[in-house]
């Protein structure tokens, strides 16, 4: 039978700084009275079961144990909702000017790790999100957008931190939740590419080093699922638990498969686990978000 044990309770490599991280900036999440388990049952119309939302017609990019990659969009609206009123429904929150602000982006398709293309100073406004897992040079990174960025313009950065943690102590050291972000940590140590960029204080160093100033970070909560008492973060709790049990599998099929060599059975046994948790009630798990920017001397 294959070992489906949870990463959380194995003797696996830990991440010093990542596995017990800090408090967040934000104040504990109080707790809901009214937050029932939905044990194993459907959510009805506040989450569906897992892959339900996943069409077959999406886009051929890659495929591992049976699974597409690069073409989840069924969770992808959930994550930038939810995301953005976690954030004090900013899309951005470097203080950019009005008329940047209102000429909105152009698009081009660029790999911002390999060397880039662009003129020095030609950007106003450079925004990075959700690079966790796929740099393997945070400073070169930065030093790039420090090139590309216009005297006086800004360079704003958008990461989170894998790891379910919770307030309250709800979420224990040999549960799933806890097996998430060591599943995570442990791939990135595989890749060379971290997971830790927030509790690493990588985005703060990586722009000082590059010779940004003027450097602010914020750090919001995400709580998952419909635990909390305040109404704006159970909306926020309510879209995260959509766009995680959307595609559970999806999420941890390739760094499972990096970190612990789990097959696909294996995954799927940790997933229901996990699952099960998280529709329990009796955990108040959150991730962090960090937003750090930074201005270019003029």
């Amino acid at each position: 039978m294959a070992d489906t044990t949870s990463p959380a309770a194995t003797s696996s490599p830990k991440s010093q700084k990542s596995d017990t991280p800090p408090a967040a900036d934000a104040a504990p999440i109080e707790v809901g009275d009214d937050n029932p388990a939905d044990d194993d049952s459907a959510l009805g119309t506040e989450a569906s079961s897992s892959s339900a939302s996943i069409s077959s017609s999406i886009l051929d990019y890659r495929t591992m144990h049976g699974r597409t990659y690069h073409s989840d969009r069924g969770t992808a609206q959930y994550c930038h909702h939810l995301l953005t009123i976690a954030s004090e429904d900013k899309l951005h929150h470097a203080p950019i000017k009005k008329d940047i602000e209102e000429s909105g982006p152009c698009s081009e398709i660029e790999d911002c790790t390999q060397p880039w293309t662009f003129h020095p100073d030609t950007f106003d406004y450079i925004h990075m999100r959700y690079l966790i897992g796929s740099v393997k040079d945070w400073n070169g990174l930065f030093e790039q957008a420090f090139r590309a960025c216009k005297p006086g313009g800004w360079v704003e950065s958008f990461e989170g931190a894998p790891i379910m943690q919770s307030d309250d102590g709800s979420v224990p050291d040999d549960s799933a939740m806890a097996g998430w972000g060591k599943t995570f940590i442990e791939a990135g140590k595989r890749l060379e590419r971290s997971f830790t960029v927030v509790d690493d204080n990588v985005q703060e160093e990586g722009m000082a080093a590059a010779g940004l100033v003027d450097i602010e970070s914020r750090i919001f909560k995400i709580p998952i699922g419909r635990w909390p008492k305040d109404q704006n973060y159970r909306n926020i709790g309510l879209f995260a638990q959509e766009a995680l049990e959307g595609d559970i599998e999806g999420h941890v099929v390739h760094v499972a498969d990096l970190a612990w060599g789990w097959s696909k059975e294996q995954v799927m046994v940790y997933c229901a686990k996990l699952r099960k948790e998280i529709r329990s009630g009796k955990h108040h798990p959150y991730y962090r978000i960090k937003i750090v920017y930074g201005r270019k001397p003029e």
